[in-house]
């Protein structure tokens, strides 16, 4: 642990929009049992690397809820499309 964090994370989204709901919505790391303190820093510039493995297949696009149990039909930034949702749902909009 570094300071008073017990956990230090690097998340990617499909956009900023939907980097934003991971970070502060009930799906985000902040809100799952056992973190005590978190702190969200975006990435203003974002560079492509072909040396950034994305698992696609983590996908799977057959789930009615998350693997956190947030049901993102009742989200209000998935409702309002600034999230494109949990890619193993079937609710996923994003390109995967």
């Amino acid at each position: 642990a570094m300071g008073g964090f017990n956990i230090i994370a690097v998340v990617i989204a499909e956009d900023r929009n939907t980097l934003e709901s991971i970070s502060v919505e009930k799906c985000s790391l902040r809100s799952s049992e056992g973190i005590r303190r978190s702190e969200f820093y975006p990435i203003g510039n974002i560079h492509y690397s072909q040396f950034l493995p994305v698992r696609e297949y983590l996908a799977r696009k057959e789930m009615t809820h998350t693997p956190c149990n947030v049901d993102c039909i009742t989200c209000n930034r998935y409702k309002t499309e600034k999230c494109v949702g949990c890619p193993a749902t079937t609710y996923y909009r994003g390109i995967l």
